[in-house]
């Protein structure tokens, strides 16, 4: 026994990746997917009521993995605020990008591209605000959900009625 497999209570610890990636290699597509999603959903719980936002990128991670976009780009979105609110609007920026490349429905696309215009606000690009707010899907800039400030949302008119 050179202590890569221990038996504790009635869990099986793995310590060492290649055996654990080559008994997740025998798994089912389905099983492997589920394992992705209670895993991702574990990580989420443990980075909102801990604070630790780092852990949202695994989350993206273990979604994508379990072929669930629309948590995914949550998760993206929520890593984005963070990022955002300390001054990491350009790291922002690649995550939402990134964000909405995997999303897969509108009403989580909408709030991604309100993010996205928020970081792009913050970085001075005028000419992809202006982009964003023309290419006909919504933005609701009067919305009251925490995404923008009544500053924010002011400065977006104000560049809207420019062009």
């Amino acid at each position: 026994n050179e202590g890569f497999l221990r038996l504790r209570s009635d869990t099986l610890v793995v310590r060492h990746a290649l055996i654990a990636e080559q008994a997740l290699a025998t798994l089912p597509p389905a099983t492997k997917s589920l394992l992705h999603d209670r895993i991702a959903c574990a990580l989420f719980d443990h980075a909102m009521e801990d604070n630790r936002p780092a852990l949202l990128w695994d989350c993206y991670q273990h979604w994508t993995s379990a072929g669930v976009p629309s948590a995914a780009g949550r998760a993206l979105a929520y890593f984005a605020d963070h990022l955002t609110s300390s001054g990491r609007a350009l790291d922002a920026e690649h995550l939402l990008v990134e964000a909405l490349s995997v999303c897969d429905s509108l009403p989580v696309a909408i709030p991604l591209r309100k993010r996205l215009l928020v970081a792009w606000l913050f970085l001075g690009r005028w000419q992809k605000v202006e982009s964003l707010l023309d290419d006909g899907i919504p933005i609701d800039l009067d919305a009251a959900d925490g995404l923008m400030s009544l500053y924010e949302a002011r400065c977006v008119k104000m560049v809207m009625s420019l062009s």
